[in-house]
């Protein structure tokens, strides 16, 4: 999740019932020995809105990269830019070389002179010189009125031309009001240490930036066929006032997780192991963590679904308050949103944990990798 307020076809693979198992998530598949290990991260790398998202970048893919030999897929969310999504490609080519990501789908929309005068006067007079995530904190906090006057392709514009003269963002009115910030990219990616056997992208009903479920199945050696799923669910965006179909932003994230059930129903009907691995925006309480949009979160579980992490009695959150990230934010509230979900696996007892939690160091100062931390899961027996 990135927040706006705080100090993302196909191009390795081009594209232009029930889940199964127990209440617990197993089955009772073959016993034969199998491994599979896999992680979730959100990368935060949203550049002109996260903190020191270029800085990051480097050591974002060094760590991914040296997780990379124990892992077996890997769902990253927030690579916002093409580049940092080909720079993770590249590192983790020799042990997750089957890679799925969405091509952008760029978005459209222009400003009137009126709003462009309004949100430029505000800019001029508050946040002077500013400029990439201190300019776009300014304009948040400073000038919300302005921004709440704008229509969607207008701030869409704006933001995505951080930099750039305003009147870049001046139309005629005839310009399809289609707001998706980043070029229209799409912030996941899927990589995977197996070929990938068959491959398919949701795009989800998602106002103002690109969202998407992937699918792809693979065959683990001494297993056999795993559904696979990769996804980015919404969250509110700071002082971006929601106009999308679904009224609010909580009714457009109960819809991405009514989408994201029907597409595991219909991708995995058949008994095979599941997993779902991604930065969900909600989740139960755990330990110090609070619940976020709970009920969707007990939806989602509803089809069949597991999530070996959350049932640990020492789970932790991975949206937390003592992450360099929220320094200043004294009441910033912990929430477990970075999920490993399965079904219908045999009968194991997964190695489960909380990783990529500990600041590096940037120089003279030390801060994570990201606003978020990972969860790893390992699945098997001998």
């Amino acid at each position: 999740m990135f927040k706006l307020i705080s100090l993302v076809g196909l191009n390795t693979v081009v594209l232009a019932a029930g889940c199964g198992g127990t209440n617990d998530g197993t089955s009772a598949a073959s016993r034969e020995s199998f491994e599979l290990r896999a992680l979730t991260f959100n990368t935060a790398l949203a550049p002109n809105f996260e903190p020191l998202a270029t800085e990051r970048t480097p050591y974002v893919v060094d760590a991914l990269a040296g997780l990379a030999p124990d892992l077996d897929l890997l769902c990253a969310q927030e690579l916002w830019q093409v580049s940092d999504a080909e720079a993770l490609e590249q590192a983790l080519a020799t042990d997750l070389p089957n890679a799925l990501r969405p091509d952008p789908l760029p978005g459209s929309g222009a400003c009137s002179g009126g709003e462009l005068a309004s949100v430029g006067g505000c800019l001029q007079s508050m946040c002077g010189t500013t400029e990439g995530v201190e300019l776009t904190a300014c304009a948040q906090q400073a000038c919300g009125t302005e921004i709440g006057g704008l229509n969607g392709g207008c701030l869409g514009c704006i933001l995505d031309s951080l930099g750039e003269p305003l009147e870049t963002c001046l139309g005629d009115g005839s310009e399809e009001n289609d707001p998706a910030i980043f070029g229209g990219a799409y912030d996941v990616a899927l990589f995977s240490r197996f070929p990938l056997d068959e491959v398919d992208v949701l795009p989800l009903d998602a106002y103002f930036v690109r969202a998407a479920a992937l699918y792809a199945k693979v065959t683990v050696p001494g297993l056999g066929p795993v559904h696979a799923f990769c996804t980015h669910l919404g969250s509110p965006l700071g002082v971006i006032p929601y106009t999308g179909p679904h009224d609010s932003w909580d009714g457009e994230h109960g819809a991405q997780v009514e989408m994201l059930s029907e597409f595991v129903q219909s991708k995995a009907s058949d008994g095979l192991p599941i997993i779902v691995l991604g930065d969900l925006n909600m989740g139960p309480p755990v330990a110090s963590s609070v619940a976020l949009l709970e009920e969707q979160y007990r939806e989602l579980l509803r089809g069949g679904l597991f999530n070996p992490y959350a049932e640990r009695p020492d789970a932790l959150c991975t949206d937390c308050s003592d992450n360099t990230f929220h320094a200043s934010s004294a009441d910033y509230e912990d929430t477990l949103i970075d999920h490993v979900l399965t079904a219908g696996f045999p009968e194991h007892t997964p190695a489960v944990s909380r990783v990529l939690d500990a600041p590096v160091s940037l120089g003279d100062f030390e801060y994570n990798l990201s606003d978020h931390y990972g969860v790893r899961i390992e699945i098997g027996h001998d």
